[in-house]
């Protein structure tokens, strides 16, 4: 039991950093001390969990919501040649 019941959804590690989206994966295989997931976008991935997490991995919390679009918001300044 890899990441426990905590960790039947997390966030798609794949989706957040190419695209900076926030969606949902689902654990598909759950090891010993990895557990496995896909999202709707068709990634995979594995998560080694060295604990199991003490709060659930979806929804995500409002910090890291807000974070996310502080950084996307950047991002766009950026390509848009404006400065922080």
């Amino acid at each position: 039991m890899a990441g426990g019941q905590h960790a039947q959804t997390v966030v798609c590690s794949l989706c957040l950093t190419s695209s900076f989206k926030l969606v949902k994966a689902e654990r598909v295989e759950e090891g010993s001390s990895t557990d496995y997931y896909a999202c709707s976008h068709g990634h995979s991935f594995g998560v080694d969990w060295d604990a199991p997490p003490e709060v659930p991995g979806w929804p995500p919390p409002e910090r890291a919501r807000h974070m996310l679009a502080l950084l996307k918001r950047r991002l766009a300044n950026e390509r848009r040649g404006e400065r922080p």
